[in-house]
């Protein structure tokens, strides 16, 4: 069993409102998405194949108005010999 725990930061750095005239201005502000994410993995068999099976939560450290509190991920590796 894996345990992990990381953090992301993702940033729009200029913003832009349409002027009157359809030209682009720039606009005083940032929007920062900062997620966290607590995971949990492990190691077991499908049939004869090796799988991962993972599963994640998320919540936002910092996050636009319009966006989720948190998120949950699921996911599944099954891992194919060389041959």
């Amino acid at each position: 069993m894996t345990l992990g725990l990381n953090a992301e930061a993702s940033g729009n750095w200029k913003l832009y409102d349409k002027a009157g005239s359809g030209s682009l201005q720039s606009k005083d502000g940032t929007q920062w998405t900062v997620p966290i994410h607590f995971s949990l993995s492990k190691l077991t068999s499908f049939g004869p194949f090796p799988m991962s099976l993972g599963m994640s939560v998320g919540v936002f450290a910092a996050a636009p108005n319009d966006q989720p509190s948190w998120r949950l991920r699921l996911t599944s590796t099954i891992l194919l010999p060389r041959r």
